[in-house]
């Protein structure tokens, strides 16, 4: 409890639903007018929303204000960086998929010559955009270009 500090009376203890109101008149069908006191918690909340919407038009305008970059200046778009983005935490950075997160999910070591020999660029493109085994697919998050650049990335692994 609050002694003196939301209250009128320095002697009275308040809380917020027995802060100081704001009274108003209103008119009841017997007697007449009196007067409507209206609840300390409404004016808490009148208050809050106020400040509420006051902050957002803020941060719009400062958002607003603020320069707007072209997102794909701030991520580069070469094989390697999508590698790192994408694969490495599997793959590793190197291929070698020697990762605690490779391992679980028993990701393909790409640095493997007997495996590079084998797969096709067909194979290792419709992996990429489809997945395969615990692998997630990438149709929906890399574009055609961004996943043929990968398919050489990852030929160029080879050991």
């Amino acid at each position: 409890m609050l002694r003196g500090v939301l209250s009128n009376d320095p002697d009275e203890s308040c809380d917020l639903w027995h802060a100081p109101t704001e009274y108003h008149l209103s008119q009841r069908m017997d007697d007449g007018y009196q007067l409507k006191r209206e609840g300390s918690m409404k004016l808490v909340v009148r208050y809050a929303f106020s400040f509420a919407a006051a902050g957002l038009v803020m941060s719009s305008l400062a958002a607003a204000a603020a320069p707007q970059g072209d997102p794909s200046a701030r991520r580069p778009n070469t094989p390697a960086a999508i590698y790192g983005r994408k694969c490495a935490s599997c793959h590793g950075k190197d291929g070698r998929a020697d990762t605690i997160k490779g391992k679980l999910r028993s990701a393909r070591n790409l640095t493997d010559p007997q495996w590079q020999d084998d797969v096709s660029d067909e194979r290792i493109y419709n992996s990429i955009m489809n997945g395969r085994g615990k692998m997630p697919r990438y149709a929906n998050k890399l574009s055609e270009a961004d996943i043929n650049s990968l398919v050489s990335y990852v030929r160029g692994l080879k050991k």
